[in-house]
């Protein structure tokens, strides 16, 4: 019989110069066994027994790995808008489109479950689980055992010496591989949330600038085509520099990022906040100062203004403004305006008037009514003489005495004595 010569072990990266010794035995005494014919009774063995470094260095990587996959259910459940509870997924797309704050819109928008960055991970997730169960059962000796050859029946497998010595790198580069993998399903989730609020901040950017440009261009309208009209020159500057102030908000230029532009529509919004008092204002100073045209009861509309605090009640132009500094004086001696009955007085109101009052009603078109410039107290209504304004009480000693400082009298024919019907309510402008 030719006897055999043991070559020398291999040395195995990673392993000790021990178990390179013993890995080298064993070889030797596989290759002698099989030479002689007969078994020498060398069975496999568990990896702890054969490579107890290998194995504990597989354990430390299944189990750095296991908690890794242990963030992965509830990171894809966060990024997809998953239910936890039942595995249902939310409506993000719903959530997106009804919530008005961008900032909710922001924490609310997911991915979709077929996202490549998901799947990734998904991917990933299934082979590390894979792998982890592979080391599980080469630690298991009731799964694997350790020899030379795969020709022993009497276990389930064998695993190679080299393979055992690269299970902890490949356990490890799927633990890296499912991190990178992780990070780029996060930065997805932040690109759409990014995404979803610019969408909604850009539309609510662009209906503010719709919006205030509408009420830029009607305050320009009224600063440029006020002709034949004064006012406070106050109330135009104030106008002109709050057009200016928004005209300079609505040039600037709409930012990138979602949040500056939320910032922006805001700023847009408290610069735009003084145009609507101030075209007001105006409009209410403004007094005409042409011709007034057309007849008595069919004045022109532009000749008339509403009185402010009372809308229905009509004065030309430049009395409403002279009664409305009579009203402030008054409105602080007795704390509220002073109420108006009738003012202007169209000729087919007048017609109507001269059918119910016969005589003691004006001629239709010769009425003071007619011009705008002539306002009935309500106590008329309620009775005539005897009330609030009557002759000698306190409100119309105060306004026979005072109002015509502002234009407005209690004609002589009206007042107590007088050559008309008395009518202590009866007052008319006379500039």
């Amino acid at each position: 019989m030719k006897t055999m010569t043991a070559k020398p072990a291999r040395a195995v990266p990673g392993a000790s110069r021990t178990e390179t010794i013993i890995v080298g035995t064993l070889l030797a005494l596989g290759i002698v066994g099989a030479a002689v014919g007969a078994p020498l009774g060398l069975a496999p063995k568990p990896l702890a027994d054969v490579l107890p470094k290998a194995a504990a260095a597989i354990r430390v990587a299944s189990d750095r790995l296991s908690l890794v996959l242990g963030t992965v259910d509830p990171l894809v459940a966060a990024a997809t808008g998953t239910n936890n509870t039942d595995g249902q997924p939310g409506n993000p797309e719903q959530a997106v489109e009804t919530d008005p704050d961008p900032g909710l819109a922001y924490a609310r928008t997911t991915l979709p479950a077929d996202d490549p960055s998901v799947e990734a991970v998904g991917a990933g997730a299934d082979s590390c689980r894979t792998l982890i169960s592979a080391a599980r059962a080469a630690l298991d000796p009731t799964q694997t055992m350790v020899a030379t050859t795969a020709d022993d029946k009497a276990v389930p497998r064998i695993l190679s010496i080299n393979d055992a010595w690269s299970l902890p790198a490949e356990l490890d580069r799927c633990g890296d591989g499912l991190v990178a993998a992780l990070a780029t399903m996060k930065t997805a989730v932040v690109q759409a949330k990014d995404s979803a609020a610019s969408a909604r901040v850009a539309t609510d950017n662009q209906t503010t600038r719709v919006a205030l440009n509408a009420q830029v261009i009607a305050a320009q309208q009224l600063l440029d085509d006020s002709g034949g009209q004064v006012a406070d020159e106050q109330l135009r500057t104030t106008l002109a520099d709050c057009v200016t102030s928004v005209n300079a908000a609505l040039a600037a230029p709409i930012p990138a990022n979602w949040a500056d532009i939320q910032a922006q529509t805001t700023h847009l919004t408290q610069a735009g906040a003084c145009l609507a008092p101030a075209t007001d204002a105006l409009q209410a100073g403004l007094r005409f100062t042409g011709p007034h045209t057309g007849g008595n009861g069919r004045l022109d509309p532009a000749t008339l203004c509403a009185v402010p605090y009372d809308q229905k009640q009509l004065f030309r132009c430049d009395a409403e403004a002279a009664w409305m500094k009579l009203n402030e004086a008054y409105k602080q001696v007795w704390g509220e305006d002073i109420p108006i009955d009738l003012s202007y007085r169209t000729y087919d109101e007048q017609v109507e008037m001269r059918a119910i009052y016969g005589g003691g009603a004006a001629v239709p078109g010769t009425s003071n009514h007619g011009w705008g410039t002539a306002v009935d107290l309500p106590d008329w209504r309620e009775g005539g003489l005897g009330l609030e304004w009557n002759y000698g009480t306190a409100k119309y000693e105060w306004m026979k005495a005072n109002a015509p400082a502002y234009g407005w009298i209690n004609p002589g024919w009206a007042q107590e004595g007088g050559a008309g019907p008395a009518e202590p309510w009866h007052f008319e402008y006379v500039g």
